[in-house]
C-alpha cells in the first residue's frame, strides 16, 4: 500500500492524503482511499490510516511504502504496528543524492542495483561496491532504521504495470523478446513433477511449480503470475459503481503565488554550514567584512 500526501493548488486549499495498492488480478495500480484535511500532520495521518483499516482490515503480505515523512512513520506505528513500513526508493535517492553530492554520479547506478537485489549476497556485493565509492552511505541508510533487502514494493515494476494497456506496446515487446533470447540459453532439469533445475551457463536455480518459488528469489519477490480476467462484457458491475458521480471538492483559491514543492519536514532538510572568518576565527561574517583586522 503506497501513501503519500501532496497539498492543494488552484481553486482549492487543504492537503490530499492518498493510497493506492496493486491489483494481482487485473496487474495494475489502482487507488485504494483518499482524503483531504487542513494540513498533514500525525492526527490526520492517523484518521486516514484508521478508515483504511476499518474498511480493508489487515490483509496478509500488506505491507506500506511511502517517503520519509515522520507523520506517516508516527501514524502506522500506532494504527498498523504489526505492518512492516518501507521507504520509496526514489524518494531514499533524491535524498542520498542530495546528502552526497560529490560522488552521487558514481553512487546512482550502484544504489538501484542495491535496491533491485533480490539475494542477500547480491545486497552485500554491492554495499561492498557502495563503500569504496563513499563508505559514509551505508551508515546513512543504516541510520534511517529499514533494510532495504527487505522491501517487497519495486517502483520500477508499478511504473511499467501502470503504463500496460490490453495491447503490448514496442517497450513490452521488446522485453519479451529479451527474455525469449535469455530464456534459449537456459536448460531445465526436471526432478519431480513439480521441482526443476534450471542451468543459466554455469549458474543453478531450484524452481518449484507448486509452491511458486525460485531459488533466485526473483519469482516469488516480484510475484509475476497473474490470474486470468474475462472478456469486458461478461463483467458484472453493480448498479451503484456505475451511476456514482464523483466531484471534485468546492474550494476558494488561496492569495498569493501557489507554492510548487512541498513542505519539507525537519528529516529532509539540509543542515546550513556553519562559517566563520579565516582572520579574527569569529562567525558571522567572512575576511571581506571582518572588522577586527589588526592596526
Amino acid at each position: 500500500m503506497v501513501v503519500d500526501g501532496s497539498f492543494l493548488k488552484a481553486s482549492y486549499k487543504g492537503t490530499i492524503l492518498t493510497s493506492c495498492t496493486h491489483d494481482e488480478v487485473v496487474g495494475k495500480i489502482l487507488p485504494l482511499a483518499y482524503a483531504i484535511v487542513d494540513s498533514e500532520n500525525n492526527k490526520s495521518w492517523e484518521g486516514f490510516f484508521v478508515q483504511i483499516k476499518g474498511t480493508f482490515g489487515v490483509r496478509e503480505g500488506i505491507c506500506i511504502v511511502s517517503d520519509r515523512n515522520e507523520s506517516i512513520f508516527n501514524a502506522t506505528k500506532v494504527v498498523y504496528p504489526e505492518v512492516p513500513h518501507c521507504i520509496c526508493m526514489f524518494h531514499l535517492w533524491h535524498n542520498v543524492k542530495r546528502t552526497f553530492k560529490k560522488h552521487h554520479k558514481q553512487l546512482k547506478d550502484i544504489f538501484f542495483a542495491l535496491v533491485r537485489a533480490y539475494t542477500i549476497e547480491k545486497f552485500d556485493y554491492h554495499m561492498i561496491e557502495m563503500c569504496k565509492t563513499d563508505p559514509r552511505v551505508q551508515t546513512y541508510l543504516f541510520e534511517i532504521g529499514y533494510k532495504l533487502q527487505s522491501e517487497k514494493w519495486n517502483n520500477k515494476n508499478r511504473k511499467s504495470a501502470m503504463e500496460t494497456s490490453t495491447k503490448l506496446g514496442e517497450k513490452y515487446d521488446k522485453l519479451l523478446r529479451e527474455n525469449l533470447i535469455a530464456s534459449d540459453q537456459m536448460t531445465v532439469g526436471p526432478a519431480t513433477k513439480q521441482l526443476y533445475t534450471v542451468f543459466e551457463g554455469v549458474r543453478r536455480n531450484i524452481v518449484c511449480l507448486e509452491e511458486g518459488t525460485c531459488s533466485c528469489g526473483k519469482f516469488q519477490m516480484d510475484e509475476l503470475s497473474l490470474n486470468p480476467m474475462p472478456d469486458e462484457s461478461l463483467w458484472v458491475i453493480p448498479t451503484e459503481v456505475l451511476e456514482d458521480v464523483v466531484l471534485p471538492p468546492k474550494g476558494r483559491r488561496n492569495a498569493g503565488r501557489p507554492r510548487k514543492e512541498r513542505l519539507k519536514p525537519a528529516s529532509e532538510k539540509e543542515s546550513k554550514r556553519a562559517f566563520s572568518c579565516s582572520v579574527c576565527g569569529q562567525g558571522g561574517h567572512n575576511r571581506k567584512t571582518c572588522r577586527n583586522r589588526p592596526k
